[in-house]
């Protein structure tokens, strides 16, 4: 049973208010409805048409042709909605199963409604009272914004779905239908949770949100909701504030808290007039009495820029005025999430409209927190099942606000007022990063080469590459997507079931699109950096390796991918910054790109193998660059040779299987004409490179790291002490 009471020395049955005066309950008497004559119920509804209201602009005889169509062919939709009815006739064809009949203005329904009714919707009118005698077969009945001050202590139980939303109730019956699974008490004046509530089956929801609950009360509900023995529904509430502390005022007025005299009166009085100017001036109030807004300075400029932007830009101006919809509807943490979502909203805007097609990187960067806050959101979601006793917004705000600085999450508020009450724990957010980091190594790729602002830029970039690439990979598709199905349906022992043929076929064509789609982002990002590194500028290749490095702090999963070596004889950057450091120079670059690949290797997305093939060739007849030979012949008195032993030694420290894969690597020859720059005496294998280079400046600390990697063998000169 839900508690409701806010002593919380009392014994949790005591908690449960009673509604004794409510309509006390008792057993269903429904009448038997014994249907008319067609006749007679032409008359009926015929009187019923002429007695219409005067000056209401009734439909009625759009109503009765309705009716008479339900009779005559046995329909069983009867749809009278928005035809401004005031009331409807005692007699309604007597076989219907749905009666809609919302946005009239109808104050009460007929006593005697038919029994095959299974569902009403008479939300959107003026109802006061509805019968006390509901047809006994009856699942789904919705009374939104109606203005029921009680309801009837004798529904059917065979409801299943009750929306009582936005009535005037304070006050329900002591007894609820057992089937109801979902019960809507949003916007009423509830102050405390009647005990029927308490009493619905735990896999029902109840909605109480913006109802004038005293926060002291919600939190001792919240709080004896989340108790082992607690046994009763869901419930979704709402921190609701004193909406009156709000004062609307124009927008003009409002965005002088902000802007000071950087904007002229004349611009935003044009824009006051536009739609949902006024919500947006009272989410803008609302958004300056926040937490973030009082004690954060840097916050404060931020919203001054963005509102500078957006009286400039029309086309962003209306869709972020389109979500201050419902953003002050309740609490101070609802407004700092709406405030995340124009940040996204925003975003995405400079995205589409080409704002960062020289900014790639960055727009990397973007996606990758586009996808953070999509895993958070589906967290949020799976975190919102597990309470009892739950306000939704809060939930989500707190993942967002407690990962921000884990997660770089640019668009999320630094704080929030109500995270107590949010049933989020430190436990839940350390548990939910974890989860977030390794979703993004598996699935950001994919993600963000099928992420449409991505999509867009690339094909504005680069027309004619994407082109090419999609004219290929139209032909692969169409070669195997038919070879792939049959495959499918075989092993599932569905073939000729044309269900499973069409699932398979969908789940099989996702795939295909999904894979080529990685493929030609992938394929985007080693053109541009082996581009830049081809390049004889050396600001080019320095501009590759600055441009990944930065990749990898906020989108590693990218940066993995544009590293990586592919098909083990195609070029790609490390393979072309070899050429460069074995030509002379560039060590610092080198060093530059092998921690890059430390920390991607470290962080879980790059693997053994994936590292190993960024270092070394696989065979000695293939023409990849060595990027560890490269730096042994040319810079072993480097710190790139020092981190590059370093992560050698990493990689072969753990696993021995890697180890003897990169001993039988370093001791392959390449050839020549790979490394034509290089003296003679250095184009011998990576440990002769590594001895020559000594003779002129020793590295013992490289020397360790191969040693610590099991990787020096006693053999090998490089290891006796070289004069």
């Amino acid at each position: 049973m839900l508690p409701v009471n806010n002593n919380p020395d009392l014994p949790l049955q005591t908690y449960l208010r009673s509604a004794g005066d409510a309509t006390s309950s008792g057993s269903v008497s429904q009448t038997a409805t014994v249907p008319l004559r067609p006749d007679e119920y032409y008359a009926l509804w015929s009187e019923w048409e002429e007695n219409a209201m005067p000056g209401m602009g009734e439909k009625r005889d759009i109503a009765v042709a309705r009716m008479r169509e339900c009779l005559e062919t046995g329909r069983e939709l009867l749809d009278l909605a928005q035809l401004q009815l005031s009331s409807l006739p005692e007699s309604l064809p007597p076989y219907i199963r749905e009666l809609i009949v919302y946005r009239n203005h109808l104050s009460k329904l007929p006593d005697n409604l038919p029994e095959t009714l299974i569902y009403i919707n008479v939300s959107d009118n003026e109802l006061i009272e509805i019968p006390a005698n509901l047809p006994p077969r009856l699942v789904e009945f919705n009374l939104e914004n109606n203005q029921l001050e009680s309801i009837p202590g004798d529904l059917p139980n065979t409801i299943k779905k009750l929306n009582l939303a936005e009535n005037r109730l304070s006050i329900l019956p002591d007894h609820l239908p057992d089937s109801l699974q979902y019960l809507d008490l949003q916007d009423n004046q509830f102050h405390t949770l009647p005990v029927s509530t308490g009493r619905i089956s735990p896999e029902a929801n109840v909605f109480v949100e913006d109802n004038p609950f005293p926060e002291r009360t919600l939190r001792r509900l919240m709080d004896l909701a989340q108790m082992g023995d607690y046994t009763g529904p869901q419930f979704y509430f709402s921190m609701l504030e004193d909406e009156a502390d709000v004062v609307s005022c124009p927008l003009t007025e409002v965005v002088k808290d902000w802007l000071s005299a950087q904007l002229s009166d004349s611009t935003w009085a044009a824009i006051e007039k536009e739609d949902n100017a006024a919500t947006f001036s009272a989410f803008l109030s609302r958004l300056g009495e926040t937490r973030n807004a009082r004690e954060n300075p840097a916050f404060k400029a931020r919203v001054s820029d963005w509102l500078t932007r957006l009286a400039e830009t029309p086309a962003l101006r209306e869709t972020t005025f389109a979500v201050a919809q419902e953003a002050t509807t309740s609490c101070e943490d609802r407004v700092t999430l709406a405030w995340n979502d124009m940040q996204k909203v925003a975003l995405v805007y400079d995205v589409e409209n080409g704002a960062w097609d020289d900014r790639l990187p960055e727009l990397m960067t973007v996606g990758c927190e586009m996808f953070r806050l999509e895993q958070l959101e589906q967290a949020a979601r799976d975190k919102v099942k597990t309470l009892r006793f739950v306000d939704e917004v809060e939930v989500y705000l707190a993942y967002q606000t407690g990962l921000r600085d884990a997660l770089r999450l640019t668009s999320a508020g630094e704080r929030m007022r109500y995270g107590d009450v949010s049933g989020v724990t430190q436990e839940d957010l350390d548990r939910i990063l974890v989860q977030v980091r390794e979703r993004e190594k598996r699935a950001f790729p994919t993600w963000l080469a099928q992420w449409t602002p991505w999509k867009t830029a690339l094909y504005r970039t680069s027309p004619g590459f994407v082109e090419n690439m999609q004219e290929q990979q139209t032909g692969a598709l169409n070669d195997t997507y038919r070879q792939r199905v049959d495959a499918e349906l075989k092993a599932a022992g569905v073939k000729g079931i044309a269900d499973a043929e069409v699932a398979v076929g969908k789940k099989v064509w996702d795939e295909m699109t999904g894979e080529n789609d990685t493929a030609l982002t992938r394929a985007f990002l080693q053109n541009r950096y082996c581009a830049l590194m081809a390049d004889k500028r050396p600001e080019q290749a320095l501009k590759a390796v600055t441009e990944l490095t930065s990749v990898a702090a906020s989108a590693p999963a990218v940066a993995a991918m544009a590293v990586r070596p592919g098909n083990v004889n195609e070029v790609h950057p490390g393979s072309l910054l070899a050429t460069k450091v074995a030509a002379g120079g560039m060590a610092p670059l080198a060093e530059a790109w092998v921690s890059l690949l430390h920390r991607l290797y470290e962080n879980k997305y790059l693997d053994k193998e994936e590292v190993i093939s960024a270092l070394l060739p696989h065979k000695k007849e293939h023409s990849v660059g060595s990027l560890a030979h490269a730096i042994a012949g040319a810079a072993w008195n480097s710190e790139a040779a020092t981190k590059l032993c370093a992560l050698l030694s990493d990689v072969a420290g753990s696993d021995e299987n890697s180890r003897q894969d990169i001993m039988a690597r370093l001791s392959l020859k390449l050839p020549g004409d790979r490394f034509s720059q290089l003296n003679p005496d250095q184009a011998a294998d990576f440990y002769e490179r590594a001895k020559n280079a000594d003779k002129f400046s020793r590295n013992e600390a490289a020397k360790a790291h191969l040693k610590e990697g099991g990787l020096i063998q006693e053999s090998r000169e490089l290891y006796r002490m070289v004069g």
